[in-house]
C-alpha cells in the first residue's frame, strides 16, 4: 500500500457494521492507515479504525465501514514512532476490569505512569487482548479502548476523565487496537480497558515512542523490547548516560542544584561565538562531544555519543538548547 489504494476487493457492506480485512505488505509494519476509501458495489465508503501487526513483516488492517462522499481513493499514512519499545502483560479482571466512565468503577482500570525523558514524544499504543500464544483468528473481538491522560498535578492516579489528553475512545469491537498521541513534559498515565467491567480478558500493551520513557506502576509486567539492534544500542546508550546521572545526582542537593549546575557547564563548552565571544546558546554535535567527554571522564566512544545527541535532539535541528541538555540529564537522575 503507498499513497494510493490499489486494487481492493469490491464488496457489499453494510454502514457500520461491516469489517474490511486485507493485508499491506510494509516492512516491519511501520505504517497505521488512519483513513482509507473503499469501492463498493452500493456505494463508496470511508474507512476509520486500524490496527497492526508489529511482530510480522505484513500489516494486518481491521476497518469499521462508514458513509463517505467527499474523497475518493485516497489513503492517509503516518509513521509509527517505534525509537523505544515497550511491552506490558497484564489483564483486566475482577476489581482491575472497571469498564468505561459510564460506571464509577473505571478509576479502577490499569493505569500505567509513563513521562518523555527527553521533551516532546509522539506515542503509539497497540493493546491485543488475549497472549502472543493465541493465533489472531482465535482472538475474540473486544469493545476495546486505551486511553491517555495527563496527571497535571501529578496525583498518582487518574480519578477524573477531564483529564483525558488522547481523543475519545470510540470502543469499536475490535482483536486489536492502536492508538496514537503526543506528550510533552509531565506526567501521564495510559490506561486500557473495555467497554462494559464485565469484559474482561488478559492483554499485551505495547508502547512505542520517538524518546525514552519512564515507567510507573508496571512493575515484573512490564519490559523494555528491541526491534532491532539500532534500538538495542540506544537503550545501552541511555542505560550509560543514566548512571553518569546518577552519579553527577550524588553531588548536588536536589534536581534545581543539578540543573544548575549543568546550565553553567553548558556556557563552558558553548563556544560557537568564537573566541571571547561566548557561545550562541546551543551546542554543536562537537561542542556536544567535548561536554560530554568532559562529563563522563572521556569513557564514552563516538558511537555512543553520536546516539545520545540524536536522542536529545527531538526536534531534529542539529543543535541542542541549554535546556534540552539539562532537562535530559536531569531526567535521567531523578
Amino acid at each position: 500500500m503507498g499513497k494510493k489504494a490499489k486494487s481492493l476487493i469490491r464488496m457489499t457492506s453494510i454502514t457500520g457494521k461491516d469489517d474490511v480485512v486485507f493485508k499491506s505488505p510494509i516492512e516491519y509494519a511501520r505504517f497505521v492507515s488512519c483513513s482509507i476509501t473503499l469501492p463498493a458495489y452500493d456505494g463508496v465508503y470511508y474507512v476509520v479504525g486500524y490496527m497492526f501487526n508489529p511482530t510480522n513483516d505484513t500489516d494486518i488492517f481491521k476497518m469499521n465501514v462508514v458513509p463517505q462522499t467527499t474523497k475518493k481513493g485516497e489513503v492517509t499514512v503516518y509513521p509509527i514512532e517505534r525509537d523505544f519499545s515497550y511491552k506490558i502483560t497484564d489483564e483486566l479482571k475482577g476489581s482491575r476490569a472497571g469498564g468505561c466512565p459510564n460506571f464509577e468503577s473505571w478509576v479502577n482500570n490499569p493505569q500505567y505512569g509513563i513521562e518523555s525523558m527527553f521533551g516532546e514524544a509522539h506515542i503509539s499504543t497497540l493493546l491485543v487482548p488475549g497472549t502472543a500464544s493465541l493465533p489472531l483468528s482465535k482472538i475474540k473481538p473486544q469493545s476495546l479502548a486505551c486511553a491517555v491522560f495527563l496527571d497535571k498535578d501529578r496525583a498518582g492516579k487518574i480519578t477524573n476523565w477531564g483529564q483525558l489528553c488522547s481523543e475519545q475512545p470510540s470502543y469499536a469491537g475490535s482483536q486489536q487496537l492502536v492508538t496514537k498521541t503526543k506528550i510533552e513534559d509531565g506526567a501521564y498515565y495510559i490506561m486500557p480497558h473495555s467497554f462494559k467491567p464485565e469484559y474482561q480478558f488478559p492483554f499485551e500493551l505495547y508502547i512505542y515512542s520517538s524518546t525514552p520513557l519512564k515507567m510507573t506502576g508496571v512493575g515484573k509486567k512490564g519490559k523494555e523490547i528491541f526491534l532491532n539492534l539500532k534500538s538495542k544500542a540506544r537503550a545501552d546508550a541511555l542505560d550509560k548516560l543514566v548512571s553518569y546521572a546518577q552519579s553527577l545526582k550524588s553531588k548536588h542537593k536536589t534536581a534545581r542544584d543539578m540543573e544548575s549546575y549543568l546550565k553553567k557547564f553548558f556556557k563552558e563548552f558553548d563556544t560557537s561565538g568564537g573566541r571571547g565571544r561566548g557561545g550562541d546558546g546551543y551546542f554543536s554535535e562537537k561542542e556536544f562531544e567535548k561536554a560530554m567527554r568532559s562529563l563522563t571522564g572521556g569513557t564514552l566512544d563516538d558511537h555512543t555519543v553520536d546516539i545520545l545527541f540524536d536522542m536529545m535532539d527531538v526536534e531534529g535541528t542539529d543543535m541542542l538548547s541549554s535546556e534540552e541538555f539539562s532537562d535530559a540529564v536531569v531526567n535521567c537522575a531523578y
